[in-house]
């Protein structure tokens, strides 16, 4: 959306709140509480849609939002209400597997943490 684009969220959050604000996407603060530190860790979070965070040694990278291009298919099925999902469980697990194969092609990670909040199929 045009009205985002350069908007000061943790600029304005600050004012408002009156405390220091930082802003973070969901794979980023969830890779925060639990890489363990050491080489390459992966963290994807499923949700209403998927998200990606690279660290290395414990570091946040900053390009650490991989290409959504593999999950793409586990995207349109994270979004389905839950008695949909439930028909496509099956191919949903592949999806995934697929999805994390592909992503340990492009990162060769030493680690990969799978959360988020969809709910339980």
């Amino acid at each position: 959306m045009k009205q985002w684009d350069q908007f000061d969220l943790a600029g304005t959050l600050r004012k408002r709140l009156g405390k220091p604000t930082r802003v973070a996407n969901d794979a980023d603060l969830q890779g925060a509480a639990v890489v363990a530190g050491k080489g390459l860790e992966l963290v994807i979070t499923l949700g209403t849609g998927v998200g990606t965070a690279l660290f290395y040694d414990g570091r946040l990278l900053p390009i650490s939002s991989l290409p959504t291009i593999p999950s793409a298919r586990v995207r349109r099925t994270t979004n389905s209400s839950g008695p949909a999902r439930k028909e496509v469980v099956t191919p949903w697990n592949k999806r995934v597997r697929r999805a994390v194969e592909t992503l340990r092609a492009l990162s060769f990670f030493d680690h990969c943490y799978i959360g988020g909040g969809i709910p339980s199929i």
